[in-house]
């Protein structure tokens, strides 16, 4: 089972640009919450910015005090 530094309900920013074809885009330092946790270490997050979840790799979002990074 992974280990996950964040929990269900946590306030995270996106660290990095994400998006592509399956995913919409959101920009470094994007606001949204976890949903949920994936057995192998990442989260499903909704971005306020975006109308669904999606999930994410562990370094691609932070605690929302963190910075994001450029």
């Amino acid at each position: 089972m992974a280990t996950h530094d964040l929990s269900i309900g946590a306030r995270v920013r996106s660290t990095i640009d994400l998006g592509g074809i399956v995913r919409p885009f959101i920009q470094a330092g994007e606001p949204g919450r976890i949903e949920a946790l994936d057995d192998e270490g990442g989260y499903v997050v909704r971005f306020d910015a975006c109308h669904r979840s999606m999930g994410v790799h562990a370094d691609e979002v932070a605690r929302a005090e963190e910075p994001a990074r450029r």
